[in-house]
C-alpha cells in the first residue's frame, strides 16, 4: 500500500488548501457535475483530536461541496493536514473558516502535490462552495473558549447576581461577550486588514472575524457563554 501524502496548507492562515473542482470528463468518467460530495478539510474523522468539543467544532466549521470525482481522487492521494494541538490554534482556524477565508491556491487532485493558483473567478467559486456544517457545535466551543478569556469584570457581578432579571442578563451578556471576543481575537497573529486587502476574505459571504464569532455565539450559545462565565466566576 502506497503511503499517502500530507495535505498542503495555506502559508498565510494554516488552513488546509481546498480541492480544485474537476469535471468528470477530464477522467473519462461517466458521471455528471451534479454528482457531488462533502469534503471535510479537517480529517480523518477518527482522529481523537477531532472528537473533543474543540475538535468537533474545527471539523464542522469547514466543509466543501465538490464534484465526487475530485473528492475521490483527493482521498486517494492525501491523508489530511497536520491537526492543531491547542484550543487557541483551533479557535484561529475555525474563526477564519467561519469568516470566509479562502486560500488563493487549491489542490489539483489529478497529480500528487499539484498546487494551482486561483484566478479571482475560480477563487470566488471555491469560496461559495465552502460553508459551516454545524453552526451549533462551533458556537458552543466559541462560547466556552471566549468565556475563558479576559473580559469586563466590572460587569460580571451584575450579570451573575440572582436578582438580575433575565432580560437584563441578556443585555449585559451581549456587552461582556464583546470584550471576551476581542481578547480572544487579539491573540491571533494575523492582520485582518491585510488578508482582506490580499483577497483572502471577500464576497457576499465574508464577515469580519469579530462579527463571525459574535453572530454564532449570540444565535446559538449565549446561554452557554453565561454558564461558562458563572462557573469561572464561582471558582475565582
Amino acid at each position: 500500500m502506497v503511503d499517502k501524502l500530507i495535505t498542503p496548507t495555506c502559508e498565510v492562515s494554516g488552513l488546509p488548501l481546498p480541492v480544485l473542482p474537476l469535471e468528470p470528463r477530464l477522467f473519462g468518467a461517466l458521471l455528471n457535475l451534479n454528482h457531488t460530495n462533502s469534503h471535510h478539510h479537517f480529517h480523518p474523522k477518527s482522529d481523537p483530536r477531532l472528537q473533543s468539543v474543540a475538535g468537533l467544532a474545527l471539523r464542522k466549521s469547514r466543509i466543501q461541496t465538490t464534484p465526487l470525482i475530485s473528492h475521490n481522487e483527493y482521498h486517494r492521494l492525501y491523508e489530511g493536514a497536520p491537526l492543531p494541538d491547542t484550543e487557541e490554534q483551533i479557535f484561529k482556524l475555525s474563526v477564519l473558516s467561519v469568516a470566509g477565508f479562502t486560500p488563493r491556491s487549491a489542490i489539483d487532485p489529478r497529480q500528487p502535490l499539484r498546487i494551482v493558483g486561483l484566478t479571482d473567478k475560480a477563487h470566488s467559486k471555491i469560496a461559495r462552495s465552502i460553508r459551516v456544517e454545524r453552526p451549533l457545535l462551533v458556537a458552543r466551543f466559541y462560547a466556552e473558549y471566549c468565556a475563558s478569556q479576559e473580559t469586563d469584570y466590572s460587569k460580571l457581578e451584575e450579570l451573575l447576581h440572582q436578582s438580575t432579571t433575565d432580560v437584563k442578563k441578556v443585555e449585559i451578556a451581549r456587552e461582556v461577550l464583546g470584550y471576551s471576543i476581542e481578547s480572544a481575537l487579539g491573540r491571533m497573529s494575523l492582520s485582518e486588514p491585510q488578508i482582506r486587502k490580499e483577497g483572502f476574505i471577500s464576497g457576499s459571504k465574508a464577515k469580519t472575524l469579530y462579527s463571525a464569532t459574535r453572530q454564532l455565539i449570540r444565535r446559538h450559545a449565549l446561554r452557554d457563554y453565561v454558564d461558562h462565565l458563572s462557573l469561572r466566576y464561582a471558582k475565582s
